[in-house]
């Protein structure tokens, strides 16, 4: 008798635990959504944010490469390793300039593309 009601007990904590996760689980209701879809020039603009978003994180990365470059540099013992390098930083160097003139270039077209997307200001 003991072990059934055991049993009993056991498989009514675990209903109740599943009734319980289960509720939890519940979705609430979807947030109200309008019809008005992005238009292109909204698309665009979105976009070309994100274009200048990514190339700020392209440049922050870079960064973060040279300054451990120029450490490395700092403490470097051999010819061969310091040659390297110096080199490496040089590299460093030029792609960082492409990349600032390419992020120019991205914040102009972002520019442009959000200008049609704002209305003018009073």
């Amino acid at each position: 008798m003991t072990q059934r009601l055991a049993m009993l007990l056991t498989v009514a904590i675990g209903v109740a635990a599943a009734a319980f996760a289960q509720a939890a689980q519940t979705t609430p209701a979807p947030p109200a959504t309008t019809d008005a879809r992005p238009t292109s020039d909204e698309k665009r603009c979105k976009a070309s944010r994100r274009r200048v978003e990514r190339q700020q994180e392209v440049i922050a990365e870079a960064q973060a490469r040279a300054d451990r470059e120029k450490a490395a540099r700092q403490t470097c013992k051999a010819k061969r390793a310091c040659d390297s390098l110096d080199r490496a930083l040089k590299a460093s160097q030029v792609r960082s300039e492409r990349h600032a003139k390419q992020l120019a270039q991205f914040e102009s077209e972002a520019a442009k593309a959000c200008a049609a997307v704002q209305p003018p200001r009073s």
